[in-house]
Parts: C-alpha cells; sequence; structure tokens
C-alpha cells in the first residue's frame, strides 16, 4: 500500500487549521507580552481566554494534535494549551529549533522533521508564522502532531494479507507500526 499520500493529507489538515485559526480576528493582534511569567513558562492560565478557547477548540476537532503553543518573535512561549503542558514545559525559548530558524527566514509555515516529544511519543511540529499589515512576524502559532496516529493506517485490518506494516519518515525513522509498542526511541532509530 502507499500510504505517504494519506500521510501528507492528514498532516496538511492540521497545518491548514493552524493557518485558519491566525486568520480569526482573535489573533490578528501581538500577543499580550506583558502578562508572561517565567515561573510557568508563559501566561497565566486565566490570561488571553479568547485565543485559549480556540486553540482548546481545535484541539478537541483535531486529536491528532498533542498541543498547541503560542510563540512570541523572539521565540519565547507565550502560551500553550493545555495549560497542564506549559507547566511541564522544560525550554523557555525555541528560537534554536530547526522549524522556529526555518519559519523566521522563510516567513512561510514549516512542518518539522519528526522527534521524540516530552511524551515519549514521535511527533512532527507544524509551526507558522503570523504577521502583521507590514509583512513583520508579530508570533508564532505552532503545534505538536502526534504521528502514532498514523498507525491506525497499517493496523492489522487494514494490512490483511500481510504480518505487519510500519511507515518510516524521510530521515528512515519509524514512525508508525501495526505494533504501537515498537513505536520507541531506539527501535524507531533501528529503522534507518
Amino acid at each position: 500500500h502507499e500510504y505517504a499520500p494519506q500521510c501528507d493529507f492528514e498532516i496538511l489538515e492540521a497545518q491548514k487549521s493552524l493557518e485558519f485559526i491566525a486568520t480569526l480576528p482573535a489573533f490578528l493582534e501581538s500577543p499580550l507580552i506583558q502578562d508572561v511569567d517565567d515561573s510557568i513558562v508563559g501566561i497565566p492560565e486565566n490570561s488571553d481566554l479568547e485565543r485559549r478557547m480556540i486553540l482548546q477548540q481545535l484541539l478537541e476537532k483535531k486529536s491528532s494534535f498533542s498541543s498547541l503553543f503560542i510563540l512570541r518573535p523572539n521565540g519565547d512561549l507565550y502560551l500553550t494549551q493545555p495549560f497542564n503542558r506549559q507547566l511541564k514545559s522544560k525550554q523557555k525559548n525555541f528560537s534554536t529549533r530547526p522549524y522556529f530558524q526555518e519559519a523566521e527566514q522563510k516567513g512561510i509555515s514549516v512542518i518539522s522533521d519528526s522527534f521524540i516529544g516530552a511524551t515519549n511519543i514521535p511527533v512532527v511540529v507544524l509551526f507558522l508564522p503570523v504577521k502583521n499589515n507590514e509583512n513583520i512576524i508579530q508570533f508564532y502559532i505552532g503545534g505538536s502532531f502526534y504521528l502514532t496516529n498514523l498507525s491506525r493506517l497499517v493496523s492489522v485490518e487494514r494490512i490483511e494479507l500481510f504480518d505487519y506494516g510500519f511507515i518510516v519518515d524521510r530521515q528512515g525513522k519509524l514512525i508508525a507500526h501495526s505494533d504501537t509498542k515498537l513505536v520507541k526511541d531506539k527501535v524507531r532509530e533501528s529503522y534507518i
């Protein structure tokens, strides 16, 4: 079977959802920077509620996202939804991440390479700059997209005649398998 088109479709659909919310009135203005609290790596849970609500609705609609976040232009974390993921964040600034640098340089939406996320699950980050009328980046919206959800494409029921199925990314790393227990860091790396 050829699964790449379906994988691409699902990731691009999620990316389109992020691009859509970036056009909503709540996202047309820069975030309120004065509410940022370094002790919680962003803004308090009860701040910027309209944006948080929109992000929460997207999380509920697109269950393949594990979290959604907003970064300031310098790469500092502004907010993460759900909030409990923000509290668990150990990193304040994401400007050294390749997806941030690519989005900053090109000024366009970016899909990161896959990596093992904080939840020990393979993810890609969908990431886009939000610009003002002068084409200046005001902030970034990103989402962590769970790749293990793609394992349903190679489930035993779908592959019928085969013993197992798997999907690897462009670096040759395992991102989905009929036996989802195999999509772990050490096994994942062995597919290179």
